[in-house]
């Protein structure tokens, strides 16, 4: 199952070697690496990343959800840090993205204490033992989340709503006098934008969930070739997984930019 990890050891030293230990987990095939960063949170409680996530589709929900805590974990500084990752509202939809709860951020800011780091990281595992034996090994505590579909949800809820405003104001405006058309048809523009504007956000997510699904499944691909008999099964399980994953989230979105297309043509 494909999971946002974030683990929080005693300090910087622990965490690198505990990170050194998901890449021996990785190359045995326990589990699927995809992408990793490591935060650390000195003396005086200032937070520094001390490696960001890599670059490209495989480290956009890391770095996402890296940027998050950061911002919310470490104060004014922090919060100057996750701004980076998205402008001025980046902060507000990197949470959106990493579906941080206040549960999971209490969770987590209780052990990340002044001179502790963390690895945050996305994975494939199958079961939990390997990465928790693994990271108890130097006093990792380990908090996991599913990937979620906060997004793709909330576009598709957006998408509903705002094509049934379009299609009542259209009707409304039929109905109106003279007098009350030019109020009506500015209305109409405004939610017009409104769904314009949703449909773009399906378009880019869209885009990006299938840049994402190609990278993780090219890395399962380059994983499999060195894998033990005993592991293959299980990696072309996880590629199984990836794109149903990529089938469902795309359905969704394919079906709020349907909606609104067709909310924008009447």
């Amino acid at each position: 199952m494909n999971k946002m990890l974030v683990i929080v050891f005693p300090n910087e030293s622990d965490a690198f070697n505990g990170l050194d230990a998901l890449e021996e987990l990785d190359e045995k095939g326990d589990i699927t690496l995809y992408a990793n960063s490591v935060v650390v949170k000195d003396l005086e409680g200032n937070v520094t990343v001390r490696q960001s996530a890599n670059d490209g589709p495989i480290g956009t929900a890391v770095g996402m959800l890296t940027g998050s805590l950061v911002g919310l974990l470490g104060g004014p500084v922090g919060v100057a840090i996750g701004a980076t990752i998205g402008g001025t509202a980046g902060l507000t939809v990197d949470i959106m993205e990493a579906a941080i709860n206040q549960n999971f951020l209490d969770e987590v800011s209780n052990v990340f204490l002044p001179g502790t780091a963390m690895v945050v990281a996305e994975v494939d595992e199958e079961w939990v033992m390997p990465v928790d034996i693994r990271m108890d090994e130097f006093y990792g505590i380990v908090f996991r989340k599913s990937r979620s579909q906060v997004v793709e949800d909330q576009i598709e809820e957006d998408s509903q709503a705002f094509s049934e405003e379009v299609n009542e104001m259209k009707a409304e405006l039929k109905a109106k006098n003279a007098n009350n058309k030019a109020k009506a048809q500015k209305s109409l523009k405004s939610a017009k934008s409104r769904l314009e504007a949703t449909a773009k956000r399906a378009d880019k997510k869209l885009d990006q969930i299938n840049s994402e699904a190609r990278a993780k499944i090219s890395a399962l691909k380059s994983q499999l070739k060195d894998a033990q008999a005993e592991q293959k099964a299980k990696i072309q399980k996880r590629i199984a997984q990836v794109k149903a994953d990529q089938k469902k989230r795309s359905e969704k979105l394919q079906l709020a930019k349907k909606r609104a297309s067709e909310a924008l043509k009447k």
